[in-house]
């Protein structure tokens, strides 16, 4: 029987289609079934990142010359990049960010408990805090965060924001499944992040178009419903399982998958 690391070798050599309609169908259904507890979720992330970074921004501009130049700062934003306030900010932002790594796992796993039709609970999220895939997931998260951060930086200075942009989706859309490695096939973070830009590149453009349309599908779910973004946007983690899903078909491995994930938390 092949080990996960050889299934995922396998499917860089023979490479996967992907059905499209299928994926929408169930990210939609995961969608239905994970909407409040997800969305009361990222309400609760954005507060802690918010709380955290203004406290420590706020005292990182007590003795530096942030206030002293708000003026030159509002008629050139990127001049605040390579100030003290700056550096602090990225560094908190790519901090922040990377902890908050497993519980984007966890997000991944209440999507994975809903495709088995099995129950979720608030406490599903949090799992990942508590075994042996912290680590690489948040160094996973530290590295994708900090190249994506020091990427921005170097493209504002050259003038080229839209160019970096492109470049910051790209990475973040070709490290997509490296966060599902490390918790669905137990791949360390640099394995992970390894195979996953080849992963994603063998079908690229059909991915590309899937997150477009979960991103479209999240936006008019907050107009037509008036729930609120932070509901309608764990849409979009629900379309990033579902792909993962239809690449790898997880769903239906329900011996191997419960030896991780919410019938894991001890290990």
């Amino acid at each position: 029987m092949e080990n996960k690391e050889q299934q995922v070798d396998k499917k860089l050599n023979e490479g996967y289609t992907i059905d499209m309609g299928r994926v929408i169908d169930n990210s939609i259904a995961y969608f239905k079934k994970t909407i409040w507890i997800s969305g009361l979720a990222v309400i609760l992330a954005v507060v802690f990142i918010a709380i955290i970074t203004g406290m420590i921004t706020a005292s990182t501009t007590i003795g530096t010359d942030f206030l002293g130049n708000l003026e030159k700062f509002s008629t050139n934003p990127n001049a605040i990049l390579f100030t003290t306030f700056g550096i602090v900010l990225m560094i908190v932002n790519v901090v922040t960010t990377s902890l908050l790594t497993p519980l984007y796992a966890g997000f991944l796993n209440i999507n994975h408990l809903a495709a088995q039709e099995k129950e979720i609970s608030f406490g599903d999220l949090f799992i990942f805090y508590k075994n042996n895939k912290t680590k690489d997931l948040i160094i996973k998260g530290f590295i994708v965060n900090f190249t994506v951060q020091v990427i921005a930086i170097c493209f504002i200075q050259l003038g080229l924001d839209f160019i970096g942009s492109l470049i910051q989706y790209f990475i973040t859309t070709v490290v997509l499944f490296a966060t599902p490695l490390i918790i669905y096939f137990n791949l360390n973070y640099s394995k992970a992040l390894e195979k996953s830009i080849p992963l994603i590149l063998k079908s690229f453009f059909p991915i590309i178009l899937l997150m477009f349309l979960s991103g479209i599908l999240a936006l008019l779910g907050f107009l037509a419903l008036c729930i609120g973004i932070f509901f309608t946007m764990p849409f979009i983690l629900s379309m990033q399982y579902a792909i993962f899903a239809e690449v790898f078909n997880i769903k239906e491995e329900k011996t191997e998958i419960d030896e991780i994930g919410n019938h894991d938390y001890n290990s």
